[in-house]
């Protein structure tokens, strides 16, 4: 159900934005994150790499919601249990970029930056088990 609304929303603040305005952006990077979580892996990494793509366009690489965006492309490779040795390789790219984009923005101590760290942990845990 709260899928179902998100996916209302998003196609809302499209109509009402257009589909590069930040505000969409960020609907769209929380739809993106929703889908991976309700288990929508391919629909997810497609919708979060167009996200991606309209926010670097739009607002530049490195914008918080840019990096957002590359996070949540992070996590639907990730967390998709079909996701091959390539999709983590880029997974754990888009983590290191990320990660360091936050760093130099934000700092070591910020919560957005911890978080990258997380993700990054993650994505070369699951790839250094694809490997084994």
């Amino acid at each position: 159900e709260a899928l179902v609304l998100q996916r209302v929303i998003y196609a809302k603040r499209k109509k009402m934005l257009g589909v590069s305005h930040e505000g969409t952006i960020l609907t769209g990077n929380n739809l993106s994150s929703s889908l991976t979580l309700c288990g929508h892996f391919g629909e997810a990494r497609t919708f979060a790499r167009e996200q991606l793509a309209l926010a670097t366009e739009s607002l530049g690489p490195t914008h918080q919601s840019t990096i957002f965006a590359s996070v949540r492309l992070c996590g639907s490779l990730v967390e998709d249990p079909a996701a091959t040795h390539d999709d983590l390789n880029e997974a754990v790219s888009l983590a290191e970029d990320a990660l360091q984009k936050r760093r130099r923005i934000l700092g070591p101590a910020h919560p957005s930056t911890r978080f990258s760290e997380r993700v990054l942990k993650r994505a070369r845990e699951k790839l250094q088990s694809k490997e084994s």
